[in-house]
């Protein structure tokens, strides 16, 4: 700090402070004497020095190159072609009631808000990406309160550890809690009814749920003053929708339960709440029963109508697939059909668009012949067994089992799609497959 000394007129240093040249004078002798006293001039010297060495060295520091730096960013594109990602968009593809590794909420909440990002063409899209994003939010919420839940029992054990005999049980069992002192469980548990008393008509929130075996969607909207409550599920307990028929031998469901007409004291209901985040943690017997027959009754709210038409209903999903199909099932139900079918086309496209500018190679033809040769030979191969390990599947053989799978689906739905992305799609074909992605 310096100050310009004229006359012995005040200084105004400080806001509605004012200060007299003399107070100057003597703040600035005070400042200089106590700091010579602190610093010896002995380390003044060695200061100096390090400072200087740090300037000589500076030329040492390390600097990407332009090229570098570009290279580097078409390289970060290659974080979204790893084996989960690729299993994400193709699991219907080739999944056979088998366990994939990495079948987590996190993974596939951020692979799905990225395919929006990169496809956000519409009004309606913008609001469902808003909403996943949402669901992030609460996901790191929910996996916050798992860690300082399990923390908290581990730091009540250490406590009584070694005098069990001199505590009572019942004050482990339930313990007195001061009114200050929430729960992990309360904490999240206060944050959720606040987040729903504070939403306008038409918001909504959208949640991970399920219990350890199987994963749902939760959605809360305001609907005027009352609330809706739906379960997005494709799974385990599905069949509690009451909505399965037959389509061509294959099963369907209505993938959507929804519950109308809900009060805000219903919904905001902490033992409602609690026995919802609770069931996350906890390995049922029966889910179906345990969400649909024990928990949502409490809501007291109106089953929606059983729709008739037959595109609204879905393929059941295939084990191990839950955690990717709730979040596609929430897509179904809140897009256009022609929007949601146009992004999953231009989302598989796009993971091939990715491979083929990354200049990696992808010989179909010769990974197709070792796949067969493995599946046929080795019948006892994990794709066959009902309780697998996780498949052992290389990101090639991902994408040429799914390859196959988008030609099909972009012959079927190639109007949707302008004069670039066909040639484009059709390039990378040619290159992996040897003939070209319209069919003959």
């Amino acid at each position: 700090m310096s100050f310009s000394i004229q006359n012995n007129e005040p200084i105004n240093i400080a806001s509605g402070i004012e200060y007299t040249n003399d107070c100057v004078n003597k703040f600035q002798i005070t400042t200089e004497n106590q700091r010579a006293d602190q610093i010896s001039s002995e380390k003044l010297i060695d200061i100096k020095e390090a400072l200087t060495s740090i300037d000589a060295s500076k030329s040492q520091y390390l600097n990407f190159s332009n090229d570098q730096k570009e290279h580097f960013e078409v390289f970060k594109n290659d974080k979204f072609l790893n084996k989960r990602y690729i299993a994400h968009l193709f699991c219907d593809s080739f999944m056979q009631d088998s366990i994939y590794e990495g079948w987590f909420v996190t993974d596939a909440l951020l692979h799905m808000i990225t395919i929006l990002q990169e496809n956000e063409i519409s009004p309606e899209v913008s609001k469902v990406l808003a909403t996943l994003k949402g669901c992030l939010a609460w996901q790191e919420r929910f996996i916050a309160f798992s860690i300082e839940n399990e923390r908290s029992k581990g730091e009540q054990i250490e406590e009584v550890n070694g005098e069990i005999d001199d505590v009572d049980i019942n004050e482990i069992i339930n313990p007195e809690v001061e009114e200050s002192q929430l729960s992990p469980l309360e904490k999240v548990v206060e944050e959720l009814v606040l987040a729903i008393e504070n939403l306008e008509a038409g918001e909504n929130i959208v949640m991970p749920g399920g219990f350890l075996g199987h994963s749902v969607l939760y959605e809360i909207k305001r609907v005027d003053d009352d609330f809706d409550f739906c379960v997005y599920n494709t799974g385990e307990g599905v069949e509690k929708h009451n909505l399965i028929i037959e389509d061509e031998g294959s099963e369907k469901a209505y993938g959507a339960y929804r519950l109308h007409n809900i009060h805000l004291e219903k919904i905001t209901e902490a033992s409602f709440l609690e026995d919802l985040i609770n069931l996350k943690s906890d390995s049922v017997a029966d889910f179906g029963a345990a969400l649909y027959e024990n928990i949502l009754p409490k809501l007291e709210g109106k089953r929606s109508e059983v729709s008739a038409d037959p595109s609204d209903y879905m393929l059941i999903q295939r084990s191990g697939t839950c955690t990717w199909k709730m979040f596609s099932a929430y897509l179904r139900y809140n897009l256009p059909l022609i929007q949601r079918k146009y992004i999953k086309l231009k989302a598989r496209l796009d993971v091939f668009q990715k491979w083929y500018d990354l200049g990696n190679e992808l010989d179909c033809v010769q990974v197709s012949q070792d796949l067969l040769e493995r599946l046929v030979v080795n019948h006892k191969s994990e794709v066959f067994q009902k309780e697998a390990a996780p498949l052992n599947f290389s990101r090639e053989e991902l994408l040429t089992m799914g390859i196959y799978k988008v030609k099909k689906t972009f012959n079927k739905y190639k109007f949707l799609l302008n004069e670039s992305e066909m040639e484009k799609a059709d390039l990378w074909y040619k290159t992996f497959t040897g003939k070209s992605i319209y069919t003959a």
